[in-house]
């Protein structure tokens, strides 16, 4: 895929024009334990009129944390990981977007990106193009980065400090 597929494939209107930025609705979908994984779930919707407690639809999430379990074995296969991340589902306009992050090494975060198109949004297959993360979801990524700095590369570090921190619902 062309890096013009890829950024057409995100959030370009019609024509491939830009469109000016637009929040979405965010959501926190809560802690998904798998197996030794403890991941903070958050949902980013295009629809504003998405409600907490419904930003993602259950089918949709249902698929994405599936598809995440499969893809912790990746995580497993790295190493050196601390057994905590999060997972951004973020229902798009052409595609829904799936980021797992783990964090290793102390200081280090890892990611593994799946989409599914719109036209079969619970069939999740890995992407393997160069997008890591739209506008929207940065800002989830930013909250996180924030958060481990705060939690654990502090004085007294606690993961269950980490994992108790979440970005509040609402629009951004």
């Amino acid at each position: 895929m062309s890096a013009q597929q890829a950024v057409s494939s995100v959030e370009v209107g019609p024509g491939g024009d830009l469109q000016p930025y637009k929040p979405r609705v965010f959501d926190c979908l809560g802690l998904w334990q798998e197996g030794r994984w403890q991941l903070k779930a958050y949902g980013i919707h295009c629809d504003l009129s998405r409600k907490a407690g419904s930003t993602i639809d259950a089918g949709v999430a249902a698929a994405a944390r599936s598809h995440v379990r499969g893809r912790l074995r990746e995580a497993d296969a790295e190493g050196h990981d601390h057994g905590v991340g999060f997972v951004i589902i973020h229902q798009g306009i052409l595609a829904n977007w799936l980021l797992l992050h783990w964090w290793t090494y102390g200081n280090i975060c890892c990611e593994a990106l799946s989409r599914s198109l719109a036209h079969d949004p619970e069939t999740f297959t890995p992407y393997s193009g160069s997008a890591m993360a739209c506008v929207w979801e940065l800002e989830a990524i930013g909250f996180e980065r924030r958060a481990w700095i705060q939690h654990v590369l502090c004085e007294a570090p606690s993961l269950d400090n980490y994992l108790a921190v979440n970005l509040e619902p609402g629009t951004y």
